[in-house]
């Protein structure tokens, strides 16, 4: 079973093992060294001891020798005192301390004290025998004396022999162990070494041969090159490596997809050095351009665009390069066969790259659809408006007789077809000022502008059609003044009182105000009409939008007063919406900035 260990604990058996190497060898030095102290204490201490016992030698010979005397041919016996002989036997005990436990020392010290013990009777009995006048016995004991003294002192020598012999081979063993401590300290350090080598070794290939391996696939990343396969076991390094490896591929499978993006774009997207010329680009290049995405490669982006919009497109890249938010521009590009194309182009410049990055859109049937509205548009506000008008103008001349009289079912039949020639001109006119404000054509002639009397005009302006359903439109007074054109503003108000009034039931109750919020007029229309539903709340302002209930169904409309409200307001810098709440009908309103907060900011 095979273990896995982390670097940490790689590291710290890598460190463990010297160190254990290095406190055996110390361990070893500290024993010797010891050793070598005791060997030198127990050779010191063995010269003592052999003094000692030399001392006591001498004074042992002496003592015994001293039981005697000749003089002038005169025997007498001397005893020594009670003092030497004590002093004699402490000195024997003091040896028994010093000796320690060798069986030999310690056997010739038992027989040298014994033999000692001996002597010192036979002093006493010498002496008694001299004082009672026995010479002849006292002669006899002195003469066993001599025989102690000699055993004694044999003892004691042969004692102190050992003593020397202990101290003289001391420097053998002393030597000895300082030959074991030179092996020990080769031995110790040739082990150091080998095993500081050993984690040298171990460490290359565990740690610094791993990190390698990572720093390799690093390069390879960078060459694009295959990873080398991802290191066993569980330590840091595995798991930077298996974390590189997780990043690596989470990095290929981002790059496949934005591959695949960019390769199955309908836009053609690419990338601009600050030379003006492409370095990357997708596929979508040849279904725009006509060319291979390799031919594009290298190639100035302003040899595709016409001579005529040259400065114009140049001026756009250039402003790219000094605007750090997406900008869009348009661009006529010219195909390989020739074909100009219409291009929407939105760019990026990166600093860090120092490329532009850019989609392009091929907005050719949207420029081909513009012109056909455009054509369209003309073709209403002359071709159609101009016979309309001049139908108009039959329709009143019949109507006022000036072409004949007409029976009662005649003229209820022209004043119907009257008033679906007014909503005829109403429609081409709504169309026309919706893209007369989209173009950047409509302008509003801004003034100071009293908000009731525009409450009281729009009222006016459906005042008949209300009083038809028995609707009252009720106006709180108000003395706000807007900055507005106050024929849009009132137009606005026609429209969204013409859809209370059409959507409100009989015999209800419409009801327009204004209030100040701080620096803008907020202006409420409420009516007593089903609730608009939230989904539609927002897509009603578009054109051609309309709730899609069964009221709805029923009643005429084009759609486009909401549109032409919000056209309206937004050109004013306000906005529009609607609330509704269940049983209490909707609210619409719309922002206005009033008079003396667009003075103050214009001064």
């Amino acid at each position: 079973m095979s273990i896995s260990l982390t670097l940490s604990q790689k590291s710290l058996l890598l460190l463990i093992a010297p160190l254990l190497s290095e406190i055996v060898m110390f361990g070893t030095l500290a024993y010797l060294q010891n050793l070598s102290e005791q060997e030198a204490n127990q050779a010191n201490h063995a010269r003592l001891v052999a003094e000692d016992i030399g001392h006591l030698i001498k004074s042992v010979y002496d003592t015994y020798g001293s039981v005697t005397d000749n003089t002038s041919g005169a025997e007498f016996v001397v005893v020594p005192s009670r003092q030497k002989l004590d002093a004699i036997v402490k000195r024997f005990e003091n040896l028994y301390e010093k000796i320690g436990q060798d069986p030999l020392s310690v056997s010739k010290l038992k027989r040298a004290t014994e033999s000692n013990k001996e002597g010192i009777k036979l002093l006493e009995q010498t002496r008694v025998n001299y004082e009672n006048g026995q010479l002849q016995e006292a002669h006899f004991t002195v003469r066993i004396l001599k025989l102690l003294r000699k055993s004694i002192t044999q003892d004691l020598i042969g004692l102190s022999d050992l003593q020397r012999a202990i101290a003289e081979k001391s420097p053998e063993r002393l030597a000895e162990i300082r030959s074991k401590i030179r092996w020990a300290l080769l031995i110790g350090g040739l082990l150091t070494l080998g095993l500081s080598i050993q984690v040298v070794f171990i460490f290359s290939r565990t740690v610094t041969g791993r990190i390698g391996r990572v720093s390799q696939n690093v390069s390879r990343l960078a060459r694009g090159a295959t990873l080398l396969p991802p290191l066993s076991g569980r330590d840091e390094i595995a798991q930077l490596d298996q974390a590189f490896h997780d990043t690596v591929r989470a990095l290929e499978e981002a790059i496949g997809k934005e591959r695949a993006i960019t390769e199955n774009a309908v836009d053609m997207i690419c990338s601009i050095n600050i030379g003006g010329a492409f370095v990357a680009v997708n596929p979508s290049c040849e279904r725009l351009l006509g060319f291979e995405a390799d031919e594009l490669i290298g190639l100035r982006m302003l040899s595709l665009v016409p001579e005529a919009d040259l400065d114009s497109v140049n001026e756009a890249l250039a402003a790219c390069r000094n605007i750090d938010e997406m900008t869009t521009f348009e661009a006529r590009m010219t195909r390989r066969d020739g074909k100009i194309v219409d291009t929407l182009w939105s760019v990026k410049w990166s600093p860090q790259a120092q490329n532009l990055f850019c989609v392009v859109h091929d907005i050719s049937d949207k420029k081909e659809a513009e012109r056909i509205k455009q054509e369209v548009i003309a073709m209403v506000s002359h071709d159609l408006r101009s016979p309309l008008s001049t139908v108009k103008v039959v329709h009143e001349s019949l109507l006022k007789g000036i072409l004949g009289g007409l029976t009662e079912k005649g003229q209820r039949m022209v004043a119907m077809a009257d008033g679906n020639v007014d909503r005829m001109m109403m429609l081409i006119n709504d169309l026309l000022l919706i893209e007369k404000a989209k173009s950047g054509g409509l302008r509003l002639r801004l003034a100071e502008s009293a908000v009731q009397p525009t409450f009281e005009a729009a009222k006016e302006a459906v005042a008949g059609w209300a009083s038809e359903k028995n609707i009252s439109i009720e106006i709180k007074p108000t003395a706000l003044a807007a900055r507005a054109d106050e024929g849009r503003i009132i137009q606005v108000l026609s429209n969204l009182l013409s859809n209370a009034v059409k959507f409100s039931p009989a015999n209800s109750r419409v009801l327009i105000q204004a209030v100040l919020v701080d620096d803008e007029i907020l202006v409420h229309v409420q009516d007593q009409a089903d609730p608009i539903p939230a989904d539609l709340s927002t897509s009603i302002f578009e054109r051609f939008q309309q709730v899609n209930s069964q009221d709805a169904e029923n009643k005429s409309g084009s759609g486009l007063g909401l549109a032409i409200c919000k056209t309206i307001v937004e050109l004013h810098g306000g906005r529009i919406w609607v609330e509704s709440i269940v049983n209490r009908g909707n609210r619409f309103s719309f922002s206005l900035p009033t008079f003396d907060s667009q003075k103050s900011k214009n001064e």
